[in-house]
């Protein structure tokens, strides 16, 4: 390997040295492809990726890592956030070495043993505190502890948006609704949104090849998966509020101010709020969400004091999902678990000689209790809800960092000035003139 151009961190045996300010950037879209495995390999025993992606096995290994660290350039916003993207740069290549066949297997698991510290490095992993809590079922005590703040979310979000809820038309209704009235459902939701709000004229709501609902902010799209399992109606309109009401209008709301891409880490604080606007309206927290912020923690060993497989979880997973009983069929629960199983372990063969644990996924409830304080902290502080909702839903920031809180505020003057209150946006302002941490 050329000296000169090799990465940073060549020992997977050591400790990564990176440095501490390098932290989560999320940018899927450029740098994460190439750990996905391969469709065909997704229910074998050992998960495969394709040379497509990860490059010319023949290449010298660090030609890859460059070349992601290039795009990690072409993605970077800043000098911060390059730091980062070149972190998730040097996971690909960490992924890389743990599907080299040409090594052996104590020296690929090395590989995955450094790919695990990277994620954690990057994403950070679960509290083992918090999971237990979920794997005790103790879901309703939290809600109950911030009992306060969702009914506040939940008040506001009702009021602001009561003509985007009747349009979703699910008051009364019962049954489990699948991906195809997911889709109408929203679309008569979006609809309402547009006529109140031209800023969501080109937004649509589409279907994908996948089992999750997902917001791609860049084509304005809300997509939902074909795959989709069933979803009780009250848990749609917390669907919307999740994904409407904080992903897509975050993206809408920072543009108009002038931040067109999300500031560094704030992809915890992001899913945090999201969260708590789903729980507002639903009233209970995601399955699947828990699910992996639980098993994330079950594979690391955080929480029986042992490490487990990919097979193992499998295993879990079917067992958690027949207790119950949400699926049609045991077809259906397989290719279930599989999926969860994988998106913990793609990355790496996933299999009994080498394994390695991806750990993003715990991010969607590692902002929760950090949202719902600020929140908190703030109606303490005599603000109102509407003046922080309007805030936190200003951009795609970490609200724990000052230092984001004043570039929020500073767009937020710039735009509409102290004397400029647009109808509905008049309460941002106000945010600065009471006692909001801004």
């Amino acid at each position: 390997m050329n000296n000169q151009s090799q990465p940073k961190q060549t020992n997977p045996a050591s400790d990564i040295d990176l440095d501490d300010s390098m932290l989560a950037l999320d940018i899927d879209d450029n740098l994460l492809p190439s750990i996905n495995p391969t469709q065909e390999s997704k229910q074998n025993t050992t998960l495969e990726y394709s040379d497509e992606v990860h490059g010319d096995k023949n290449a010298i290994a660090d030609e890859l890592f460059w070349r992601y660290v290039k795009d990690a350039i072409d993605a970077a916003i800043d000098r911060q956030q390059l730091d980062e993207a070149k972190n998730i740069a040097y996971l690909t290549y960490l992924a890389w070495r743990t599907n080299d066949t040409s090594l052996s297997v104590p020296e690929r698991q090395k590989w995955a043993d450094a790919f695990t510290d990277m994620s954690i490095e990057i994403w950070g992993k679960p509290d083992p505190v918090l999971a237990k809590k979920f794997e005790e079922s103790a879901q309703q005590k939290i809600i109950d502890d911030y009992s306060d703040i969702f009914d506040s979310v939940r008040g506001y979000l009702t009021t602001e948006y009561s003509y985007a809820f009747d349009a979703l038309d699910i008051g009364g209704k019962t049954t489990p609704m699948t991906s195809e009235e997911i889709v109408e459902t929203f679309q008569r939701g979006l609809d309402a949104l547009k006529v109140k709000d031209q800023r969501w004229e080109e937004w649509k709501v589409v279907r994908a090849d996948s089992d999750v609902i997902t917001v791609n902010g860049k084509k304005k799209q809300i997509r939902v998966g074909k795959n989709r399992t069933d979803v009780e109606p009250r848990s749609v309109g917390g669907l919307f509020a999740h994904e409407f009401l904080r992903h897509a209008l975050t993206k809408i709301n920072s543009l108009e101010i002038g931040i067109t891409e999300p500031l560094p880490h704030y992809l915890a604080s992001e899913e945090g709020y999201a969260i708590i606007n789903e729980v507002a309206i639903s009233g209970k927290f995601p399955e699947k969400i828990v699910d992996r912020y639980v098993d994330i923690a079950y594979v690391l060993g955080d929480l029986t004091g042992q490490t487990h497989t990919r097979s193992e979880l499998i295993n879990r997973y079917i067992y958690r999902a027949q207790s119950r009983n949400t699926y049609r069929s045991d077809e259906e629960v397989l290719v279930a678990a599989y999926t969860h199983a994988n998106r913990i372990f793609r990355g790496t063969p996933g299999d009994e000689e080498v394994s390695g644990v991806f750990t993003k996924d715990q991010v969607y409830l590692a902002g929760l209790i950090p949202s719902l304080e600020f929140i908190r902290q703030e109606l303490n502080r005599g603000a109102k809800i509407d003046s922080i909702m309007r805030f936190i839903m200003a951009a795609k920031f970490d609200t724990s960092s000052p230092t984001q809180r004043e570039i929020v505020r500073e767009k937020l003057v710039e735009h509409y000035g102290l004397s400029k209150k647009p109808p509905r946006k008049a309460a941002l302002i106000d945010a600065q003139k009471e006692s909001v941490s801004i």
